[in-house]
């Protein structure tokens, strides 16, 4: 069907031939054995996807015992099979019919993304695995298990095609690979047996190709790729795999041994049955080692979500919040007898204690979650979905009703009376499966400063007395897990709201006046250290959290628990953050803090170990269900849109941001992202008309965005620029300076970015000449030896000791090389001495990088880049192995801040390298995962923006995937369209490769 006139013949006949039971739209896919269309069937009033068979198979084909082995194909029922409609013979063409699902296949998944999380592909590979059980035990064999064949919608994977493989060799009596040019099979996935014909193939050639399936999901790229059908045939029959360890860590023990067994050689020696892998793949789950899984909202559930936002009253919460499966049909949450929910109570006498209606929530859930066995509902967001405009009091009735929304079998409602400075509070304990009266009833008086040190106590207590747990269970003095200051807990509470209404630097302020006024309230400064860090106050973050640390054994179980998830993660323990969040979500799955810190280490995080970033949108989703009106993950969200280039999406969470935050910190840079990322101009003009007269912050932060994640090298010079106008102080100006060197750079300006960084040397010296050698070690650029050289001898003369600590302003963006001055000149040193091939110069660098004393945050970066230095020194020896193994053993484990602060504290050089080594290697769908990811963390790393597009061109075409090459060659040529003459060699050459990939003449 190559040919278009014989294509459109066909396309007529074909609509001929069926238009009495379906009317064919367009063709939507085509594959080795079959053109799908998506077509409508008329009999039943559906969308539906109509396969028929290429005419060369097809003329091939026993066609009654074809359609006889299509059929017993469509007896399949299974939740994750897609099943058979229909097939048929119609005017010689050969068809089936399978249900049209709306989503993408697994392979486009795998494509876009690379390796998949593993909760997401140990899900897939069980689903799969039990569709295979199923249809084993009805004797229908796949043979043609691959990426292609798996349909993903919603968070569910479906098989396809079911039967067809088996259908074409048994109709033609051919088991060998091709049949009239069609394969019969896909080489990257099939077992040894397969490939070479045998005509005893059974169940196990399936088990095998899950096998190779499960290895790709984990890895990114199947076990064997090569050049040639015949070549990864010869692999599966001849090689054994790489073990799946050596290409992913992470990978718990029991699945990789899985996967392994699988890819036995030998039927015999694999798993017998898809039936006996599902209680391995359940158990793997069930440890903990991969859930809970981030699983993905349906569109339903999302827009449910949208129409939440804005702040429902409690009636309009309590009649249109449903909760739903993926499939979408009404589903009752599990209600747990040791679940409690704390509602808001109510407040009359002074204003002044109005703050305690909610207040009382944070602290009888700190007091009751965990006594006995007892769990609290998440206060965040229980709270919001209560609603804070409420105009009365919440009903029993009500009550129970928002109790059953989160699961909760118990729930407590009560009243706060204040009478000349003394408190009247009574709370009464409901059962939701007891009707409507309360079981019990606890009360307690005295003065307000009594609060904190006795009367929570005592009314926690009387409670526990009436719940199930009776009076055995555990009870803390509140003041011992808070603060016995009434004033410093107010201010606290102050602090929180200002942080989920996106006014960080309020929050931060409120959150220092309440540790000034309880200098152990261990809380506070847990969450100071939060405030500060999202106000990039990275000097009041690293104090507040060493001060909940050494507070600690004042906070409750459960937020110990958390501080210890925070600790690893600002030490840079990405993968022990995120398993921390994930076991506090096993018991609260309600957990709003949970899941966005888990969406925090995925957004920052995975691209510093070759992931998407946009892993953590499901995360972030997940904190609005719970928490529609908090503003904090819109931000994230927005530049996920943006970088996704999902424009109207983009529009919608940005102009809610503004809607629940209004006079956010944050405003302007999420405008700023908004009007580069759909390049409109006026919408530039008036955000930077703005910025113009905004303090630094805000254009920092914009300049950030529009980088990082707007992928936009123009926009962010002409917001880099603003930082240079003269009433800016030195230190920001230098920034801009640095900014606008890499800016520049990305777009080809060599010279331009030169001139930057010697603007830069006039305000800092030394680390524009930190800058300088950084840019040195480019391999894509043209730098002279000489020069090298001379960076070289200028970075030996350097004392870091006498370097001056930047100017006076404190924010994180501003100090990029704060304390880590003599790591980063020594790396330097052995980078560029390794560039001129003195490698024993080299190599005493890296030694001596492992004596220097780094600040807290930085994690692994001493022995990252003695790594990033031995592989340069191994590479250039000729042992490209050893540099790749080298490369390979860097780990990137670091405080995200650092990273968005400077190249070399984000390892960006290192990502590159690993990338480039990887190329080289012939490994390149690992190569893509690390390209794809290279840019998505500082205004520094654009540098590396239009080479990535020009290797993945260059792997795409290598691949025989020409669309996506001409794709990538064009963003790379649009970057350096006016590149300095010594780079346009690449432009040229990429603009060949283009006419050569499209037919057309090649103009300059």
């Amino acid at each position: 069907m190559s040919d278009l006139s014989d294509h459109l013949a066909l396309l007529t006949r074909l609509r001929k031939a069926l238009s009495d039971r379906y009317t064919i739209e367009r063709e939507i896919g085509s594959g080795g054995m079959a053109v799908v269309f998506l077509a409508h069937d008329l009999r039943h009033d559906r969308k539906v996807a109509l396969k028929v068979l290429r005419p060369e198979l097809a003329a091939a084909l026993g066609t009654e015992r074809f359609l006889r082995e299509i059929r017993l194909a469509a007896q399949l029922q299974h939740p994750h099979i897609l099943p058979l409609h229909d097939s048929g013979d119609a005017d010689g063409f050969l068809y089936y019919v399978m249900p049209y699902v709306d989503g993408e296949t697994l392979e486009e998944r795998i494509s876009r993304e690379g390796a998949l999380p593993l909760p997401d592909a140990v899900r897939t590979l069980r689903e799969v695995i039990d569709a295979l059980a199923s249809a084993h035990a009805k004797g229908v064999v796949h043979r043609d298990i691959k990426p292609a064949n798996i349909l993903l919608s919603g968070s569910h994977a479906f098989v396809t095609d079911f039967g067809v493989a088996k259908a074409v060799s048994e109709a033609t009596g051919r088991q060998d690979l091709t049949l009239a040019g069609m394969a019969l099979g896909t080489p990257a996935y099939m077992a040894p047996e397969q490939a070479t014909a045998d005509p005893s193939i059974d169940h196990r050639a399936d088990i095998y190709a899950a096998g190779a399936l499960g290895y790709e999901l984990l890895t990114g790229r199947p076990p064997f790729h090569g050049t040639s059908p015949q070549a990864i045939l010869a692999a599966h029959v001849t090689q054994e795999p790489e073990p799946v360890t050596q290409r992913r860590q992470d990978i718990p023990p029991q699945l990789a041994g899985l996967i392994m067994r699988c890819l036995a050689k030998d039927p015999k020696d694999r798993p017998q049955t898809a039936a006996e892998l599902l209680p391995e793949l359940e158990s793997i789950t069930a440890s903990g080692e991969t859930s809970p899984s981030l699983r993905p909202i349906s569109p339903g559930q999302r827009l449910r979500r949208w129409a939440l936002i804005g702040g429902a009253t409690v009636v309009a919460a309590l009649l249109l919040f449903v909760f739903t499966r993926d499939g979408g049909e009404p589903v009752a949450p599990t209600v747990s007898a040791n679940a409690v929910a704390v509602l808001p109570f109510s407040v009359r006498g002074s204003e002044e204690f109005e703050y305690l209606g909610e207040g009382m929530v944070n602290l009888l859930n700190t007091k009751l979650d965990g006594a006995g066995n007892l769990r609290t509902v998440d206060q965040r967001a229980l709270l919001s979905y209560v609603g804070r405009e409420k105009t009365a009091t919440l009903n029993p009735a009500e009550g129970r009703t928002v109790a059953e929304r989160f699961g909760a079998g118990l729930y407590i409602m009560g009243d706060i009376v204040e009478v000349g400075g003394n408190l009247q509070i009574t709370a009464s304990l409901y059962d939701v499966g007891q009707g409507k009266a309360a079981v019990g009833e606890a009360t307690a008086s005295g003065t307000a400063d009594e609060l904190m040190t006795s009367l929570v106590d005592q009314l926690a207590a009387g409670l526990l007395i009436k719940m199930r747990g009776g009076p055995g269970a555990r009870v803390t003095r509140l003041a011992g897990v808070t603060t016995a200051s009434l004033p410093a807990y107010r201010a606290y509470l102050e602090g929180e709201a200002a942080f989920r209404a996106g006014r960080y630097e309020a929050a931060t302020a409120a959150l220092q006046r309440a540790v000034a006024l309880d200098s152990l309230f261990a809380l506070a400064y847990y969450r100071l250290s939060l405030a500060a860090e999202y106000a990039t106050r990275e000097d009041v973050s690293i104090a507040a959290a060493s001060q909940a640390l050494r507070h600690a054994g004042r906070l409750s179980d459960h937020d110990r628990r958390f501080l210890e998830g925070f600790v690893a993660w600002r030490q840079g323990a990405h993968a022990k953050a995120e398993q921390i969040y994930r076991e506090i979500l096993g018991t609260y799955p309600d957990d709003v803090e949970a899941w966005f810190q888990i969406g925090e280490v995925l957004f920052h995080a995975n691209p510093l170990h070759g992931r998407s970033f946009t892993e953590s949108r499901v995360a972030f989703e997940r904190v609005l269900e719970y928490e529609p009106n908090d503003p904090t993950p819109l931000i994230h969200l927005a530049r996920i849109a943006a970088a996704e280039q999902r424009f109207d999406d983009l529009d919608t969470i940005i102009q809610e941001f503004l809607i629940q935050s209004p006079g956010s910190d944050r405003e302007l840079e999420l405008l700023a992202l908004q009007a580069f990322a759909k390049n409109d101009s006026e919408m530039v003009d008036r955000v930077l008309d703005r910025l113009e007269r905004a303090t630094d912050i805000p254009v920092a932060m914009a300049a950030l965005d529009v980088a990082a994640w707007g992928q936009h090298p123009r926009g962010t010079e002409r917001l880099a620029t603003i930082l240079t106008q003269p009433t800016r102080s030195a230190q920001v100006r230098g920034i801009g300076h640095a900014w606008l060197a890499h800016a520049m750079l990305s777009t080809g300006h060599w010279e331009a970015a030169r001139a930057q960084l010697d603007a830069y040397a006039r305000l800092d010296p030394a680390t524009a000449l930190e800058f300088r050698a950084a840019l040195a070690m480019l391999p894509f650029l043209p730098t002279p030896e000489s020069e090298i050289e001379a960076l070289l001898q200028e970075l030996q003369r350097v004392d870091p000791s006498r370097i001056p600590e930047a100017g006076g302003n404190p924010f994180v963006y501003f100090n990029p090389h704060h304390a880590v001055h003599p790591l980063i000149l020594e790396y330097l040193k052995g980078q560029l001495a390794a560039r001129v091939g003195k490698s024993t110069e080299a190599l005493e660098h890296a030694d001596r990088l492992g004596s220097i004393t780094v600040p807290d945050g930085s994690g692994t970066l001493a022995a990252d880049v003695a790594l990033s230095i031995e592989s340069q020194v191994a590479y250039r020896a000729g042992q490209m192995n050893e540099a790749l193994k080298l490369i390979e053993q860097v780990r990137s484990e670091m405080f995200y801040q650092g990273t968005l602060t400077s190249p070399l504290r984000a390892a960006a050089f290192e990502r590159f390298w690993r990338a480039e080594l990887l190329n080289e290697a012939g490994r390149e769908q690992e190569a893509l995962a690390w390209y794809r990811q290279i840019s998505n963390l500082s205004v520094f790393e654009l540098v590396y923006l239009p080479i990535s597009h020009l290797r993945q061109a260059e792997i795409y075409e290598r691949l025989g995937e020409n669309d996506k090459a001409v794709e990538h060659y064009a963003r790379f040529i649009d970057l350096w369209r006016d590149a300095d003459e010594e780079l346009q060699p690449l432009v040229r050459d990429a603009k060949e490769r283009v006419a050569q990939l499209s037919g057309e003449p090649h103009t300059n």
